[in-house]
């Protein structure tokens, strides 16, 4: 899977969404995320589906309910509280629980100053829809390639120095969203939220199995010893928000997510086998994390449904052999089908309609085979779809509605699905 790359990123540079997000090159080899399309998201409110619209065969066939349904879209992180909210407003009518938001991050970076207020927006509009807010980071690197210096999104920092400020960095940003009442209250020492959150989850780095994503030598030990120091940091970073609501009916709850183990085109579970060998190796014996994993079929035809039924119960025999039986849950934080309605095709370039691998029905019944199957495997607590809204030509038209915000046919097929799956 492939992201695309901003076109600028720096930790004095103060840019918006639009510019962060730009696409720059074609997804078509292969089954991609781009990131050009993180600025959209669901923006044309609808009804709320009931359970008698839900399917009564599919929901029966549920093992257990979901804890997190969601949608992964970066619209709500943007400067206008306004937009934000009614983007989690949106994504909230789609019966889903989770938004998922991506948080660029630079080597150099000491502080999210310049994003802060964006993040900001992105709690306090997640938290007024009940919606649990995941930020993912994303590793930001200048390299020099055929002479030219250009921005890529394979850093994830390996070595003392660099786990060490990248935890800070994140220590900062999670007491400024966790609440008014921490330590430190958002940009400027002002509220950054107006209630206190309840969860956040904080995910580091994307698809660091993808070696788009990871160009460390030994990336698997690299980001276990990123995580062996994570687990402890994130431990107290959470101890540390619950102590600043000392007084208060309030509890706060961080929750981790590792890996975003991009399955199609990668060796999902060596990698995963030798990062569990390199945790255990730098002392870790609580793996309290959960695994993400992205379960793209490399043939973007397929039904993902059938590629999470296949690889489950690989990391499932994996995951119970390193930790113990069901200590680590699994998270598919993010899933996509590409697909065009007919009469909406003006509206997409070339990149989009060479993306789009289904039909528009079809779309809509692989999402809501993929939702319903996650319920029913072992181990696996949540499902997230992306993207929200299509982008008229970036390449990955997986959205629930078009770029004129009409509403596809996969917008009632996943609410449908969301709703038969969680617990009511």
């Amino acid at each position: 899977m492939t992201h695309e790359l901003p076109q600028e990123i720096g930790r004095d540079i103060a840019v918006s969404a639009a510019d962060i997000w730009k696409p720059r090159k074609q997804l078509l080899a292969k089954v991609g995320l781009s990131l050009g399309v993180m600025a959209a998201a669901l923006t044309a409110a609808t009804a709320r589906p009931n359970k008698a619209q839900a399917s009564p065969s599919e929901a029966a066939a549920a093992a257990h309910p979901l804890e997190y349904v969601g949608i992964t879209s970066n619209r709500i992180w943007v400067p206008d509280l306004n937009q934000a909210r009614q983007a989690a407003h949106d994504i909230a009518d789609t019966n889903a629980n989770t938004v998922r938001i991506f948080q660029p991050y630079n080597q150099s970076q000491a502080e999210f100053s310049f994003d802060l207020p964006r993040l900001c927006n992105a709690a306090e509009a997640a938290r007024e829809n009940n919606l649990i807010l995941e930020i993912t980071t994303l590793g930001v690197q200048s390299v020099t390639e055929k002479g030219k210096k250009v921005i890529k999104h394979n850093y994830v920092p390996s070595n003392a120095g660099g786990v060490s400020r990248y935890l800070s960095v994140v220590k900062t940003m999670l007491m400024d969203i966790a609440g008014p009442d921490t330590a430190h209250s958002g940009p400027g020492g002002t509220a950054c939220v107006e209630q206190p959150l309840d969860k956040v989850m904080i995910g580091d780095f994307d698809e660091v199995n993808s070696e788009d994503f990871n160009s460390n030598i030994d990336p698997a030990k690299k980001y276990a010893y990123l995580e062996s120091k994570a687990i402890p940091t994130y431990a107290k970073i959470s101890d540390d928000i619950n102590h600043a609501f000392e007084g208060t009916p309030h509890s706060f709850t961080l929750e981790h997510v590792v890996g975003a183990l991009a399955v199609s085109h990668h060796d999902y579970l060596g990698f995963l086998k030798d990062f569990d060998q390199a945790l255990k190796g730098f002392g870790v014996t609580d793996p309290d994390f959960l695994l993400a994993v992205h379960p793209y079929p490399a043939d973007s035809t397929v039904n993902p449904a059938t590629i999470e039924a296949a690889i489950n119960p690989l990391l499932r025999d994996e995951l119970d052999a390193a930790w113990g039986k069901d200590r680590v849950s699994v998270f598919f934080d993010e899933i996509g089908v590409s697909a065009i309605p007919d009469k909406k095709r003006s509206q997409y370039g070339t990149r989009s309609l060479q993306a789009a691998a289904v039909k528009e029905n079809l779309q809509a019944q692989y999402y809501s085979d993929t939702i319903h199957k996650a319920a029913q495997l072992r181990g696996v607590v949540g499902i997230l779809t992306f993207q929200s809204q299509d982008v008229s030509n970036d390449g990955w038209p997986s959205g629930l509605y078009s770029p004129d915000n009409t509403p596809k046919k996969a917008r009632d097929a996943v609410a449908s699905a969301f709703y038969d799956t969680t617990a009511h």
